[in-house]
């Protein structure tokens, strides 16, 4: 799994995310890595660092 800062506009972060393998859709099945699917989002940075924070808040009881 992948995640790329493509660009940014005004307040809108555009990232890349790439599903390799075992996180691909039904649809698109691959017999090898490196051939991810890709899906493209568009967030607000407010967002985007409440949903970060959020993943920290609940990795957080799980060990390094």
């Amino acid at each position: 799994m992948t995640f790329s800062y493509v660009t940014e506009e005004a307040s809108l972060i555009d990232l890349s995310i790439g599903l390799d393998l075992e996180f691909s859709p039904p649809w698109q099945r691959h017999n090898r890595a490196d051939d991810p699917f890709v899906i493209s989002c568009r967030v607000d940075a407010e967002s985007l660092s409440a949903a970060a924070n959020d993943w920290t808040a609940e990795i957080g009881s799980y060990p390094p």
